[in-house]
């Protein structure tokens, strides 16, 4: 069975990088075979200080459960700005303390990385339960939860596996009597 629902719940993250995760569903699109995503929920990650591996704070929105409504998938993305602040600002750092500043400059206007749950080259940043799942597969979230459990992820942003960045618990609700049924090969 596919979650109906999701209470996604941020834990800790740590690191330099300013990151913006994306809880995505993939809707079918009317036309036979098409998709259109949308994102149903974010959580953006500060760094305030680059002392102890990089500390800061988290924004979640909207911070309750997420109703999913009928989709075909279910997918998160990890958007990272290597000088961490945000869009369209620039980072200045004094004695490991982040501040950030408006800025125009066009190296500050993209993301430098973009992960994602279902890209079979960025999967295994996300580790379940304590385990880092095998690259090169495909690995959508609806897939990784299992009905009514809560599940640990920590998700690496590409600096290296032995500590990862972002934490958070997942727990899916699936709806009753087959309803949102996935099929499987």
């Amino acid at each position: 069975m596919k979650p109906k629902k999701i209470t996604f719940t941020p834990t800790n993250a740590q690191g330099w990088y300013y990151k913006k995760v994306s809880i995505i569903v993939l809707r079918p699109n009317g036309k036979s075979g098409t998709f259109r995503e949308e994102v149903v929920g974010t959580v953006t990650y500060q760094p305030q200080t680059q002392a102890n591996g990089g500390q800061g704070s988290m924004e979640v929105y909207p911070s309750t459960t997420l109703e999913l409504g009928d989709y075909a998938k279910l997918v998160l993305q990890m958007d990272i700005k290597k000088d961490g602040c945000g869009l369209k600002q620039r980072a200045k750092v004094v004695n490991s303390i982040v501040t950030c500043y408006q800025s125009s400059d066009r190296a500050d206007k993209d993301y430098h990385l973009s992960l994602r749950t279902d890209n079979p080259e960025t999967s295994h940043y996300l580790f379940v339960d304590g385990k880092q799942l095998p690259k090169g597969v495909t690995s959508p979230l609806d897939v990784i939860l299992e009905c009514e459990k809560t599940a640990d992820h920590a998700w690496e942003d590409g600096g290296g596996f032995s500590r990862q960045d972002f934490f958070y618990t997942a727990k899916s609700i699936c709806a009753p009597n087959g309803q949102f049924v996935r099929l499987a090969e």
